[in-house]
């Protein structure tokens, strides 16, 4: 009698749990071709094929490093039907620094979930580049001889770009970064040779690396690559630059528990999945240890003490400049 009680209280429980019964819209803050895609588009297809009623719509909103898409997403209504790809740096941090005057959103109106997948920064030139290591790159920074562009598709890479410029001493006067829409569009031009050098996300550049059709300078994550193991991780020569792509699945402001926890149940099982982990590793993605909205704004908070105040000394920079 006891456990048929039991169970009676839990049907209404699981009878009124949340699942979606139309498509949902992720939006990417990107052009096509993001990391942030890349890696979320891996994960939804596992969530479709295990879950047939559910749907993924993909929309890009690309513009100011995905603020223009924060700001739409923080205005829509908190009903599960809407997400946001965003960048665990870009949005939560160095957007704050470098596109304020763009924000519409505060960071209470932030709403994380979970990480979806990180991925190693790299810099990579063009094959007619005389430049073909990481210290060649650091000694013609200090002094290029002639005016230089860095391709960028990310406040992030242009973190990079400031850290790398103030441990190498780089001449600012010659040496700029260009700002695209996404990273994608930024590698195409280096690959086209209309830049000499880009950052982006290795999961994105690493097609045209593989190709030839650009070459890997350096990577500005904590380690070695694998797959690349006669390319340095910038750290090894400037121990201040060290950055990784990190991309999170956010949700519009006070979105109920039911539905979070939904997300929360239904992405971090696909991520654990054998499908996934097959994917992530083809696309040099690693699955994160953040996979709860608690874990979530904890690396979120420890990006922004660690990165934030170099993001604004940085913007200071850029506004004397």
């Amino acid at each position: 009698m006891k456990q048929f009680l039991v169970a009676m209280l839990l049907i209404p429980t699981l009878a009124f749990a949340w699942e979606p019964t139309k498509p949902i819209t992720a939006i990417v803050g990107y052009g096509p071709g993001s990391g942030n895609e890349i890696c979320f588009r891996g994960v939804a297809a596992e969530i479709e094929r295990t879950n047939p009623k559910v749907n993924f719509v993909v929309q890009n909103m690309p513009g100011s490093d995905g603020v223009i898409s924060t700001n739409h997403s923080t205005k829509l209504p908190p009903d599960g039907y809407s997400l946001n790809v965003t960048g665990n740096l870009s949005t939560y941090v160095t957007n704050e620094a470098f596109d304020a005057g763009a924000i519409r959103y505060t960071y209470a109106e932030l709403n994380p979930i979970l990480s979806c997948g990180t991925s190693p920064q790299v810099i990579v030139a063009r094959t007619s580049s005389k430049i073909n290591t990481a210290k060649e790159l650091v000694k013609y920074l200090k002094d290029p001889k002639t005016d230089v562009n860095i391709a960028i598709g990310s406040n992030v890479q242009y973190l990079i770009f400031g850290l790398l410029m103030d441990a190498a001493d780089g001449d600012r006067t010659r040496v700029k970064q260009i700002m695209y829409k996404g990273p994608m569009q930024a590698l195409m031009d280096v690959a086209g040779g209309h830049t000499e050098f880009g950052m982006m996300p290795l999961s994105v550049a690493a097609p045209q690396i593989k190709a030839g059709k650009v070459k890997l300078i350096a990577l500005t994550g904590n380690k070695r690559e694998p797959q690349f193991p006669g390319i340095p991780a910038m750290k090894e020569l400037l121990p201040s630059v060290e950055v990784m792509a990190m991309w999170n699945i956010t949700l519009p402001k006070d979105t109920p528990k039911d539905i979070v926890d939904w997300y929360v149940k239904t992405f971090s099982t696909a991520i654990k999945s054998d499908n996934v982990k097959k994917y992530f590793a083809d696309n040099y993605i690693s699955a994160p240890p953040d996979l709860d909205p608690v874990a979530s704004k904890k690396v979120i908070e420890d990006l922004r003490q660690r990165y934030l105040p170099k993001a604004l000394v940085l913007k200071a920079k850029m506004d004397k400049n």
